[in-house]
């Protein structure tokens, strides 16, 4: 082999993160096809060839690094040729992911309607099923994300385009990695998002000297306010006024009381000393089986034991007073408001509840729920 001088040596370590980002890439790129095998065998396998994968790419990435650093020290490589193709196998590997999330998108593979998630309750979904239902709710929006991430994977194929790339893929996909982190989704998917932002990080890594010198050196020549006073109080304004604005909202008008807050089940009810039983719900509206206290002091009423149905639902408004530990609903049912004192009783998880209303004096117990 011919000997060429080795221009940017490099420490072993380095030639590892690339060698395994544009290897393992490679082999990750291969689970795509993961949905091509029966489904009989698929739930047996899959594991099976996920870790083989990740085992055999990661041996042949510690193998090869050591290899090349070898080679290297020894000067006998071109050592930059190395780093070259492992660039370009990184480079067209998240191409290949970006294309094949874009046309996911398009053809409504990835985020399409599911039926069972729209007849499921919304606190028996996981994660990665609010996720699924969240982006598919509108198709328009998946597909506007599919072509930011064809074009950037395109851009991603042409050197003179790394970067604008590079650029405009890391928000996009950074966010689906914390998507994919706090939701939980599927250990392949976290994955594939691991190793895509790593991938896209250290192609921005490359230009690290381009952006610093960009930032650090850009002027802005447009013109700007003269009066240093008035930019200073402008700037801290813009900050002080919605923080605070925001903050105030927020306690005295938006965040319920946390010994409320919550969802309450009603465990026994009473109208005008009538025992109402269980199932007296399905034909009375009025027959109330939870009650939520929402923020910004709303309470709603729900007979269906099972699912918050807003059409059979009634809205309040409510009024409490922590320090007299005394409550005030306010009913709109009838068009005026009208303002009604509860008998309220708390003590931790349970309340004991009277009120007249609508001439019906109604008594109930209830049990808050643990979610």
């Amino acid at each position: 082999m011919t000997t060429s001088t080795i221009q940017n040596q490099t420490n072993w370590f380095t030639k590892f993160i690339i060698s395994f980002l544009g290897l393992f890439g490679f082999g990750n790129s291969l689970l795509t096809f993961i949905p091509l095998i029966p489904d009989t065998v698929e739930k047996a396998v899959i594991p099976i060839v996920v870790a083989a994968v990740f085992s055999v790419f990661l041996i042949a990435s510690i193998v090869f690094s050591l290899y090349w650093h070898k080679k290297e020290k020894n000067k006998t490589i071109d050592s930059e040729t190395y780093k070259t193709w492992l660039i370009a196998l990184l480079r067209y590997w998240i191409a290949f992911q970006m294309t094949s999330f874009a046309f996911s998108k398009f053809f409504e593979v990835q985020f399409g309607i599911s039926y069972i998630h729209k007849d499921t309750p919304l606190s028996m979904l996981s994660g990665n099923e609010l996720t699924w239902s969240y982006f598919g709710y509108s198709y328009v929006l998946s597909f506007i994300i599919g072509i930011i991430q064809l074009g950037g994977g395109i851009l991603l194929l042409f050197r003179r385009t790394i970067l604008l790339g590079t650029a405009i893929l890391f928000p996009l996909m950074f966010n689906i990695l914390l998507i994919n982190f706090f939701y939980l989704n599927g250990p392949g998917a976290y994955i594939t998002a691991v190793l895509t932002n790593l991938g896209l990080c250290y192609l921005l890594f490359l230009y690290k000297d381009e952006i610093l010198t960009f930032f650090l050196t850009f002027k802005n020549e447009s013109p700007g306010i003269s009066n240093t006073g008035l930019k200073t109080v402008g700037k801290i304004m813009s900050i002080a006024t919605a923080a605070l604005f925001v903050t105030y909202f927020s306690f005295f008008h938006v965040n319920a009381p946390k010994n409320l807050h919550g969802k309450w089940n009603v465990t026994a009810m009473t109208r005008n000393g009538k025992n109402l039983d269980s199932f007296a719900w399905i034909k009375d509206t009025t027959a109330w089986k939870n009650i939520y206290f929402e923020e910004r002091n709303q309470l709603l009423l729900c007979p269906n034991p099972y699912a918050y149905i807003d059409s059979v639902s009634i809205f309040m408004k409510y009024n409490y007073d922590d320090e007299k530990k005394s409550m005030n609903v306010i009913a709109f049912e009838r068009g005026t408001p009208d303002t009604i004192p509860v008998d309220f009783k708390q003590n931790k998880d349970h309340i004991s509840w009277k009120m007249v209303l609508y001439k019906d004096t109604i008594q109930m117990e209830l049990k808050k729920v643990k979610i």
